[in-house]
């Protein structure tokens, strides 16, 4: 084992997550295995563990990111190790390299993944418990609304085979109500058939889901207008206070692109590029990242082009021209690239939306002396 005055011992550590239980593999720099052991999920039991075999410390520790791992990641931080979650995607192509997938398998292949460090794979962001519980919030929302949009189409359904529907499209909960009791009573009356058994529970379903979602889109918003970041991104035409709480929760920490281009991709609203010999092209966006986040910004951007036609700006209207070059449906994602970017650059600067920004001159490099 090789190890200087100012650095840690050349020991890698992989840690296989679960819910209960956490599969441990230690390497040196010949990948030669020190320790296999199975322990408990907790950054306490893991440093215990670490201070009996190494007690001069380890050189780094590495996992998969996924929800069991990001709170051990934090313990094992604050207990001043070295620790770094990897991007799911890219660790399991790399264990997938094994033939056999067992948990001692897979705590070996991230140690070496770990020994490889930052150059191989990405690491990932570890939000703050503040910035889980905000977005939290954000997910719990996302999926009562698709839940809702389901037993609405069920009910909905359910009525079409009776031969009735409901005509009128509406987001007030009590005038649902009022449409499908009515349409129970037309089926009721034409074919004697009652359905109150039955759609019943679906109705109280959806109206408890409205009702929840009114009750989490509150608080979102009162969030939104209480950070003065996610104020100054509701000034965009079409950013809803959802859209800017979800952005501010996906990014966090700015700093960590070095350019505000970068978010895009951080996104997946790049196009992914297809090269072979003389041949390349463009495809489809990446739908890397996040999403909900993704969904939220073309969602924005439709709305900024379909809908906010009161509000003029520089962003629309290049928007409106690449609707009629490439279709609106490629250009709402285009406007939802450059809508990323804009709101990274607003954070960064510290700048409010520019419906028509000037064109700036670029800051001057420094003189050598």
């Amino acid at each position: 084992m090789t190890t200087s005055q100012n650095s840690k011992p050349e020991i890698w550590i992989g840690l296989d997550t679960g819910v209960a239980s956490t599969a441990l593999c230690a390497i040196d720099g010949n990948s030669k295995v020190l320790i296999q052991q199975e322990l408990p999920t907790k950054a306490a039991k893991i440093r215990d563990l670490l201070v009996e075999h190494f007690p001069d410390g380890v050189s780094s520790i590495g996992m998969e990111a996924c929800s069991t791992s990001l709170q051990v990641v934090k313990g094992l931080r604050a207990f001043g190790y070295n620790a770094n979650a990897y991007d799911t995607f890219a660790v399991r192509r790399f264990l997938e390299l094994r033939k056999n997938k067992t948990d001692k398998n897979d705590a070996r292949g991230i140690a070496e993944v770990a020994r490889l460090g930052r150059g191989f794979l990405v690491e990932v962001h570890i939000k703050s418990n503040e910035c889980y519980a905000t977005r939290s919030k954000l997910v719990a929302r996302h999926n009562m609304v698709r839940q809702r949009v389901s037993t609405e189409l069920m009910i909905k359904s359910m009525l079409r085979v009776y031969g009735t529907r409901i005509k009128e499209r509406t987001h007030n909960a009590s005038r649902f109500r009022f449409h499908v009791e009515r349409a129970i009573e037309e089926v009721r009356a034409e074919t004697g058939h009652d359905l109150t058994q039955h759609m019943k529970p679906l109705l109280e379903l959806s109206l408890k889901l409205r009702t929840e979602i009114v009750n989490l889109e509150s608080e979102l918003h009162d969030f939104a207008m209480s950070n003065d970041l996610c104020r100054r991104f509701t000034e965009i035409p079409g950013v809803s206070s959802i859209t800017a709480v979800s952005f501010f929760t996906a990014i966090e920490e700015p700093t960590r692109f070095r350019r505000s281009t970068d978010v895009a991709a951080y996104l997946g609203l790049t196009p992914k590029i297809f090269e072979s010999g003389d041949s390349t092209r463009n495809g489809g966006i990446t739908k890397a990242g996040n999403p909900m986040t993704r969904v939220h910004l073309v969602s924005a951007a439709t709305v900024m082009l379909a809908v906010a036609k009161k509000h003029d700006t520089a962003l629309r209207r290049w928007g409106l021209d690449r609707a009629e070059a490439i279709g609106f449906s490629k250009a709402r994602v285009a406007v939802a690239r450059k809508l990323a970017v804009i709101m990274l650059n607003m954070w960064r600067t510290g700048r409010s939306y520019e419906a028509f920004p000037e064109v700036r001159d670029p800051e001057p490099l420094p003189v050598a002396a």
